[in-house]
C-alpha cells in the first residue's frame, strides 16, 4: 500500500518538476513515519470478508487492512469503495468530504 500512495502522488503531480515531486515524495515519506504500517499477515483474515463487499481484486488486501484496523474513515479517491456494501462498514470519503466533515465539526 506504501507503493501505491507513493505512486498515486507522483500521478496526481506530474506537474511538478523533478527537485519539487522529490521534495513532496520525501514529505509522504516523513507523514509514514507516524503511522503504524500493517504486516499483511494481521489483515489476512478479513481478506474473506472484505472479497464479499468489493469486486475489484486489487482493492481487497486495502479494504481487508481498514476492517482489520477497525478504521474511522477510508480516505481515497477509488470508485470502486463507495458502495453501499462497503459504506455499510466503513465511512468511506473522499479527501474533500472528509475535510469538509471535519471542518464542520
Amino acid at each position: 500500500m506504501v507503493y501505491e500512495l507513493k505512486s498515486v502522488t507522483k500521478k496526481k503531480l506530474k506537474y511538478l518538476d523533478q527537485r519539487n515531486l522529490e521534495i513532496a515524495l520525501l514529505e509522504v515519506d516523513r507523514a509514514l513515519d507516524d503511522i503504524e504500517i500493517l504486516p499483511k499477515e494481521k489483515y489476512l483474515d478479513k481478506s474473506s470478508e472484505a472479497q464479499v463487499l468489493i469486486a475489484h481484486k486489487k482493492d481487497i488486501p486495502i479494504l481487508a487492512a481498514a476492517l482489520y484496523a477497525n478504521a474511522d474513515y477510508l480516505l481515497t479517491g477509488d470508485s470502486h469503495f463507495f458502495t453501499d456494501k462497503v459504506k455499510s462498514k466503513l465511512k468511506v470519503r473522499k479527501a474533500r468530504e472528509f475535510f469538509d466533515e471535519i471542518e464542520k465539526a
